[in-house]
């Protein structure tokens, strides 16, 4: 096997976590397709999974660790102030990014494009997040990356330029959505490399983290409630309200409450809990390959006619390439396996 030109890298039980991860991320995607994504559905879920986090601190208590790891002295309060409050500035400014396009959009003249502009993922956004937390991660945490690295990234931005080529999703993109989508990414991937920087430079417990994150995620969607209207009244528009109205009157509490435990459960108390132990075990960049393979089915479902195919094949070559750049499998060929973690232990060993 090892003279085939691809072989397997490092695979370990420490995967099942990015497996169950895709698992749930896949359920929940198909889900969401059974209801309108709109400011509605995503401010209730929002309050749902950011209670969700908030009840993590009742699991964490039947774990019995300890908040901070300090083995030379006790850590003043003020660095737990600092630490957070850096977090919060942080998750306040990735919260502006996602919801600015409800100030941007003019509130009285939207049309059917502009609501396409708004909720419209771009694929390539999936591939910037990679490279910004490669950059981000080289210049704080001192990682390392290679030649294999750098060909898997190229490959990746490659492939989602293609995908949103055929999917048409460039049609929509204008100077504002562009922008706001790389700030949005930036901040985003920032977040969680911090994440992983309190965990690992600073001993923070992730069930802790993921608690603090809820009671921010809690603040600044409430607070949400209050600013988006008075910023659409200034428009001279009430469509946040009208919203909440035309929604419970066609789809009843029933489904405003269910969308809201859907999301406490499934993304506050199980998605974003494994999510962080992902980020503890394996590094932020195996959380965003992952929610990547997990976007995959839902894609392919919410696509018509024969390009979904198309999007399915070169789904399948991404799925390729991230494997190689999390070094699960290896090229053999061009030395591109010389400085993988396989290879590396193997010569310490030696």
């Amino acid at each position: 096997m090892s003279n085939f030109f691809i072989s397997l890298g490092v695979v370990n039980k420490k995967l099942l976590f990015p497996l169950v991860y895709i698992i749930c991320i896949i359920s929940y995607n198909i889900y969401s397709l059974t209801f309108e994504y709109n400011e509605v559905s995503l401010l209730i879920a929002g309050l749902g999974y950011s209670v969700g986090e908030l009840f993590i601190f009742f699991i964490s208590l039947r774990f019995k660790y300890k908040r901070i790891i300090s083995k030379k002295k006790k850590v003043p309060i003020k660095n737990y102030i600092k630490d957070y409050l850096i977090l919060f500035f942080i998750n306040a400014f990735f919260m502006f990014q996602r919801l600015i396009p409800f100030y941007i959009l003019n509130s009285t003249e939207e049309n059917e494009n502009d609501d396409k502009k708004k909720y419209m993922e771009l694929f390539i956004n999936n591939s910037l997040e990679i490279i910004f937390i490669t950059l981000i991660t080289i210049l704080f945490l001192k990682y390392k990356y290679y030649i294999h690295h750098i060909i898997s990234l190229i490959l990746l931005i490659i492939l989602s330029v293609i995908i949103d080529l055929v999917l048409e999703n460039f049609t929509y993109a204008d100077t504002e959505l562009v922008i706001n989508s790389i700030a949005y990414v930036f901040v985003n991937s920032v977040m969680y490399v911090y994440f992983k920087y309190l965990m690992e430079r600073k001993y923070y417990h992730y069930m802790d983290i993921l608690f603090i994150m809820g009671i921010f995620d809690c603040f600044l969607f409430l607070f949400s409630l209050v600013i988006i209207p008075i910023a659409q009244k200034t428009k001279g528009s009430y469509k946040l309200i009208f919203q909440f109205y035309e929604f419970y009157n066609e789809s009843g509490a029933g489904k405003m409450i269910l969308i809201f435990f859907m999301n406490l459960v499934m993304k506050g108390l199980m998605v974003f809990l494994i999510e962080m132990k992902i980020v503890d075990m394996l590094g932020p960049s195996f959380v965003y390959v992952s929610y990547q393979i997990s976007r995959i089915p839902s894609t392919i479902m919410s696509i018509e006619g024969n390009n979904k195919w198309i999007v399915l094949i070169l789904s399948l070559f991404q799925i390729l390439f991230i494997l190689f750049y999390l070094e699960i499998l290896e090229f053999n060929f061009c030395s591109l396996n010389k400085n993988t973690k396989k290879s590396i232990a193997e010569r310490e060993r030696k």
